[in-house]
């Protein structure tokens, strides 16, 4: 594989800046280097927030810049991709979706050896006695709507695992939940799209928000997407903290913000 120098332009920016990746010339497969790509968002967030003249012209309560990409990252050499990264000092992010599409298939050792498969399937690895598929397509088809909404749960989680971790919550070692740390794609899809009760506690700590409001709005951003098993259980959380509210009575600040 090759090292190789791809340029790119993030929006709101008249000119376009230089990242590093790699580059398979026999597949035509490439990746991006993942902390090449959150330099230049840290750059991009230091010049919007800063501006040239010392005035910004970013919103006052800005608090990260989230990339998010259909490229496929790397990190390290060996790797066989990144699904994303984090300087939760620097307040940015970078995600890609690339390897959870549904119908993605790839080898276990080589970054650059995918293919797309007809159907969609819950393992994106090839299997152990059929190393060599010579089914898989170079282009991804059409999506069913079945599809499309395992798309959304993949997505939806990384990008909530992410967020939360900028926002100060560690991995979840305590019940399932979507903070759990995952070693791979097979445990990463298996993983709930939910906070428990004790990491939902840390991030309205942080934030402040109205739990039942939260599940509200949940419940509709899940049907919206098609993901109906998350917006019957999102729902039924709303109606059993009101349920429950409604029996008790507030005691002082340490109470959560139903």
């Amino acid at each position: 594989q090759n090292s190789a120098k791809i340029f790119v332009r993030f929006p709101g920016s008249t000119h376009n800046v230089p990242l590093v990746g790699r580059h398979d010339p026999k597949s035509g497969h490439f990746q991006l280097q993942v902390e090449s790509v959150l330099d230049e968002l840290s750059a991009f967030k230091t010049d919007h927030t800063l501006g040239k003249s010392g005035e910004s012209n970013m919103p006052n309560d800005l608090f990260c810049v989230m990339g998010i990409t259909m490229v496929d990252l790397y990190d390290g050499p060996t790797d066989l991709f990144c699904a994303g990264m984090a300087f939760g000092g620097s307040g940015v992010a970078v995600f890609s979706f690339f390897r959870y599409h549904p119908n993605l298939r790839m080898h276990p050792m080589y970054w650059y050896d995918f293919g797309y498969d007809s159907k969609a399937g819950p393992y994106s690895y090839y299997e152990d006695d059929d190393q060599q598929p010579t089914h898989l397509h170079k282009s991804p088809p059409q999506l069913s709507e079945t599809s499309k909404s395992e798309y959304h749960r993949r997505s939806g989680k990384l990008l909530t695992h992410e967020l939360a971790h900028l926002y100060g919550v560690d991995h979840c070692i305590f019940n399932r939940c979507v903070m759990m740390g995952t070693g791979h794609l097979v445990e990463d899809f298996a993983a709930p799209s939910h906070l428990c009760g004790v990491c939902l506690r840390k991030l309205q700590w942080r934030l402040g928000f109205s739990v039942t409001g939260r599940y509200t709005q949940l419940a509709k951003s899940f049907h919206a997407m098609g993901m109906h098993r998350e917006s019957v259980w999102a729902s039924k959380q709303a109606t059993h903290i009101l349920g429950t509210s409604a029996q008790k009575q507030e005691v002082g600040p340490a109470s959560l913000l139903v």
